[in-house]
């Protein structure tokens, strides 16, 4: 590309500051967006020098940045998240060229808002769905899988702080995590020490949930499970260890659990988000309730 020099100058600036795999990303918005701007002006950075373009970049305007983000909206149909992060990645090349190139003035992206068409609310499950998914658990690792999706469902525990879980951080009857300790219900605990017992004893590991080397399973490995179950359980709606976690979440409001201490909990951000979920009105007016003893007979028993 004509700017290849450029897009790896920009590289080398953000080599000491982020992870190699951000830079990246970043080189990848910045061609997405001189690409988009040699187009939008009818130009050839080929046939220019540094000069040329530096007098060039202090000509972009808004209306060339909204544009640019309907572009990406109308006609790549980039998500918000991803619009949003391609305007950091601008920032950051415009930070760039004051800092590097001597363009002086302010940074032109901090004039643009965080782009938001609409506040996607948060996905939750319908109890009718919450139940089948237990009954989709294929037989290859049931019991590891019954186990977390137990956490997941009854404890709104992260994916991410189930695959930290040390052996020692269960002790038959409560889970030990960083915001404090979890009281489990008999049908989950009975899912872990089936899986402990049936499944996991011979492993000498550290964590609770291994893999087949004996680690600590990975993220990949919870979101595999869940995309398995969707496949199986044949839903158009999102099923995700989010969703779950969510429908966990918002049963526990609706049974006028402290607010505070769910926020504590779980997060203020995701807490408010889950509130403005309550206060519609399918939640406020089926108050579904989800019945674990059911969970607790298709467990497989030790």
């Amino acid at each position: 590309m004509p700017y290849n020099e450029l897009i790896a100058s920009f590289s080398d600036y953000l080599a000491h500051k982020l992870q190699i795999r951000s830079v990246k990303a970043y080189k990848y918005d910045m061609e997405s967006f001189l690409g988009f701007m040699e187009k939008r002006s009818n130009v050839d950075f080929s046939k220019w020098d540094d000069e040329q373009k530096l007098v060039f970049f202090r000509k972009i305007r808004q209306p060339d940045f909204y544009a640019y983000i309907h572009y990406l909206k109308d006609e790549h149909h980039n998500s918000d998240k991803t619009i949003n992060r391609k305007l950091t990645s601008l920032r950051a090349f415009y930070q760039f060229l004051i800092d590097d190139r001597g363009c002086d003035g302010k940074n032109p992206i901090d004039e643009i808002p965080r782009y938001h068409l609409h506040e996607k609310g948060p996905n939750y499950l319908e109890e009718s769905v919450l139940e089948r998914i237990f009954e989709k658990v294929r037989i290859r690792n049931k019991y590891r899988d019954m186990a977390i999706l137990m956490l997941i469902a009854d404890c709104a525990l992260k994916a991410s702080q189930i695959v930290s879980l040390k052996l020692t951080d269960y002790d038959g009857s409560s889970l030990q995590i960083k915001e404090g300790s979890i009281r489990l219900s008999p049908a989950t605990i009975n899912a872990l020490d089936s899986y402990i017992n049936l499944e996991r004893k011979n492993s000498n590991s550290t964590y609770l949930f291994v893999s087949q080397k004996n680690e600590s399973i990975s993220i990949r490995t919870i979101q595999h499970l869940i995309k398995n179950i969707k496949t199986d359980l044949d839903l158009d709606q999102p099923l995700t260890s989010e969703a779950i976690r969510n429908t966990t979440i918002l049963k526990l409001m609706k049974d006028n659990v402290d607010h505070t201490e769910i926020k504590r909990y779980f997060g203020y951000k995701k807490t408010l988000q889950l509130e403005k979920t309550l206060s519609n009105s399918q939640w406020s007016e089926e108050k579904p309730e989800f019945d674990f003893s059911k969970v607790a007979r298709k467990t497989p028993k030790k």
